[in-house]
């Protein structure tokens, strides 16, 4: 089978289950001939083999966490000031409600920036993988 567009298929390696697991799946020739879909490729490992240079994998990796700092916390400020003028409301206490907005800006970046710390590690793992092992593997 020639290989090209379509010529890879996703089939087990083994029959059935063994000891209580699925069977592993890996990318091979299409039997009959018909298209089939494209082996999975994370994005990082594309990126590398597209070209993408190892500072580079790590800037997306660390983005890539600290974005989801920012809508974790845009998210939970959403979500938590309504709850909590709800809860200043039902307890019928005589003291306003405020919003201290310095505070809160300093834990949403505190929170940013604990998110993209953690990415620190996946991102050089990632940066330092040579693309041909991160395009086997499928990271």
């Amino acid at each position: 089978m020639p290989h090209g567009a379509g010529a890879h298929a996703l089939q087990p390696l083994s029959r059935g289950r063994r000891r209580g697991r699925r069977a592993r799946v890996r990318c091979r020739a299409s039997p009959r001939g018909r298209p089939a879909p494209p082996c999975p490729v994370g994005a990082r490992a594309g990126a590398r083999a597209l070209g993408l240079g190892g500072a580079a994998v790590h800037r997306m990796v660390v983005l890539e966490c600290a974005l989801h700092g920012v809508l974790g916390g845009v998210l939970g400020l959403a979500l938590g000031l309504p709850y909590a003028w709800l809860v200043v409301r039902a307890a019928e206490v005589s003291a306003p409600f405020t919003v201290p907005a310095g505070q809160l800006a300093t834990v949403l970046a505190a929170l940013v920036l604990v998110t993209a710390a953690a990415g620190t590690i996946p991102a050089l793992r990632a940066s330092r993988t040579p693309p041909t092992v991160a395009v086997a593997r499928g990271d």
